[in-house]
């Protein structure tokens, strides 16, 4: 009786871990898809702002070179006086026969694209984090989905005479052994980077004591200057007013 149970609670057990399994794999395709959803909408938003860029320097260059024409432009030299809804520059375009330039409506296409570039680099950013997000719980996912395949290749290891390890295929057996292998490189690249990161914390303080050391050994050969210089003026003092006294009459 008590093996029957055991044996329930082990089917039971590996059922949850099935199930466990099936839904993090769920979860991991999601993940996987609305990554690439957001790479798709990231890859668009930058040929937006580089389409946007572009249109700004091309109305820079072109408001610059109307300025430099109305420099060089009798507008300029002469003072030309303008309406308040007209200005010196827009006289001069139509002067020139230029009558599809509007200044005030480039202006205006300046500022609205300048705040739209603006706005895009804003999305930009949400979508980077959303996207370093989304990387990290499909990481996570995928390491759980691999922590639960070692538990269960472990359970199997232990009892190898279960029902589930009898419906077990060899492809399935392989695969389990891989996820194993695959879980452990993966504790040990996180155990290196640990490790790593603490010895480039410790070469930093390390680092920081030797500059200080050879400050504070600096400052003790200047005070040791220093006190040599104060020595030989205080000999020379004490060897002039010694000589002073012997020739004093």
């Amino acid at each position: 009786m008590c093996v029957c149970e055991s044996v329930c609670v082990c089917v039971m057990q590996d059922s949850r871990w099935a199930e466990e399994k099936q839904n993090l794999i769920r979860v991991n395709q999601d993940l996987k898809e609305k990554i690439a959803s957001l790479e798709q909408c990231e890859l668009r938003l930058r040929s937006e702002v580089r389409d946007t860029l572009d249109q700004n320097e091309l109305l820079e260059f072109r408001i610059l070179e109307l300025e430099e024409r109305e420099r060089r432009s009798p507008a300029f030299n002469l003072q030309i006086s303008a309406s308040e809804n007209n200005s010196s520059l827009q006289l001069h375009c139509r002067q020139e026969g230029v009558k599809d330039v509007i200044i005030p409506d480039l202006l205006k296409k300046l500022d609205l694209l300048g705040d739209n570039g603006e706005l895009f680099s804003k999305q930009k950013g949400f979508l980077e984090e959303e996207l370093d997000y989304r990387k990290q719980a499909l990481d996570h996912a995928q390491l759980r989905v691999q922590e639960l395949e070692a538990t269960l290749y472990s359970t199997l290891q232990q009892d190898p005479d279960s029902c589930v390890s009898e419906s077990l295929t060899d492809h399935q057996r392989a695969r389990l052994t891989e996820s194993i292998e695959a879980l452990r490189r993966q504790i040990l690249r996180q155990s290196r980077h640990a490790d790593t990161l603490v010895l480039q914390q410790r070469m930093e303080l390390l680092q920081a004591a030797q500059q200080r050391i050879r400050e504070l050994e600096d400052k003790i050969d200047t005070q040791r200057r220093q006190i040599k210089e104060i020595e030989e003026k205080f000999l020379f003092l004490f060897l002039f007013f010694s000589l002073a006294f012997i020739l004093w009459p």
